[in-house]
């Protein structure tokens, strides 16, 4: 008897929580301000006066799952820019790293109130590099150079993958009953030196800044 009790009670819990889950997709695209720190910390303290944030954007998939209320799974695919820029007295250089990039968050919604809701979530991600380019501009001799550098593996030992974890804001405003229009703000930590042979390789630090539309199911 006990034993259909907790089934009839187990099965009213899904009811329930399948009465209250919420599927949703869209898109959101944006800016990135992205910078690097080095492995090397003789390297960081040298180059931290030359560096300097460089703009990229973003394009990319996203939808979520609500079990209950305030509580969601996100999972967003992404084509994301990523690099640097540095300036010396007569040279000016940047490096463009542009990533196919799966996030997938834990989000919580702490307010919910006339049509807004703010929630929280943080995410692993990992991607894989599939551009880059550097180019460097030499003021003095007045010449720039351009490279596609990521693909020669034979002169420069770049690890292609990236992985780290992310930390997030989502303003979310509901324009009608299936549209959502978001704004999206966080900040990716990677954990992954791009150098295989950790010498003087580098780890990607980027700020996300941007907006998209939500389609309920």
């Amino acid at each position: 008897m006990k034993k259909q009790y907790l089934i009839i009670s187990l099965l009213l819990l899904l009811i329930i929580k399948q009465t209250d889950a919420q599927f949703a997709f869209g898109g959101k695209t944006g800016l990135t301000f992205s910078t690097v720190q080095y492995d090397n910390d003789y390297l960081n303290k040298m180059m931290k006066p030359f560096m300097k944030v460089k703009f990229n954007n973003q394009l990319g998939v996203t939808g979520e799952y609500y079990f209950v209320k305030g509580l969601a799974v996100q999972a967003d695919l992404q084509y994301i820019g990523k690099g640097f820029k540095y300036e010396f007295q007569f040279i000016e250089g940047k490096q463009r790293f542009d990533f196919a990039q799966i996030n997938i968050a834990g989000k919580i919604s702490f307010y919910e109130e006339d049509n807004i809701t703010i929630s929280a979530y943080a995410a692993p991600f990992i991607s894989y590099w599939i551009y880059g380019m550097k180019t460097e501009t030499d003021y003095k001799k007045g010449n720039v150079k351009k490279e596609n550098f990521l693909f020669n593996d034979s002169t420069y030992a770049y690890n292609r993958w990236d992985a780290g974890v992310s930390i997030g804001l989502e303003l979310k405003m509901t324009q009608t009953w299936h549209r959502k229009l978001i704004f999206d703000f966080h900040y990716e930590h990677s954990l992954i030196s791009n150098d295989i042979a950790k010498v003087d390789g580098t780890l990607n630090r980027v700020l996300f800044l941007g907006f998209g539309y939500l389609f309920n199911q």
